[in-house]
């Protein structure tokens, strides 16, 4: 069974002191590690401005993980640790296609043929009166 990958995104409390941010964010690659994942790529988290207020704070710490992991249980383990955890106000998991596989399931673009532009023919202004006139006429 080939290993899916998944991103995990967290926002933390804005009262955490930052120096206690390295150490939730081992504590976070422990935790995926454990329920048999293998980190890809991690961000540090990061001080920003939320769009609108989480728990009633305007911002948080934000960092993300990309990992891969065999099974779901250990994606529910994971999510479940994550609730529990009093310090996260949010976080999302979701799966990430391969860029790979999805450039290869995209079908190829068609050549186009060139049109050919059809030359107008210029009308003199009183052929389109007498035109416009017929339709009025006619009505």
């Amino acid at each position: 069974m080939e290993k899916q990958l998944y991103e995990l995104a967290y926002h933390i409390e804005p009262s955490v002191q930052e120096d206690q941010l390295l150490a939730m964010k081992v504590d976070l690659e422990r935790l995926i590690t454990a329920n048999s994942g293998a980190i890809v790529f991690s961000k540090d988290p990061e001080r920003g401005r939320l769009s609108y207020p989480i728990r009633h704070e305007w911002t948080s710490y934000f960092g993300y993980f990309h990992f891969t992991v065999e099974d779901n249980d250990g994606i529910a383990h994971i999510d479940e640790q994550l609730r529990l955890n009093t310090r996260i106000m949010r976080h999302l998991i979701i799966k990430i296609e391969d860029r790979r596989a999805v450039a290869s399931k995209v079908p190829s673009v068609p050549t186009m043929k060139p049109v050919k532009k059809e030359t107008a023919v210029r009308q003199d202004g009183k052929e389109i009166e007498k035109q416009l006139d017929d339709v009025i006429s006619g009505l």
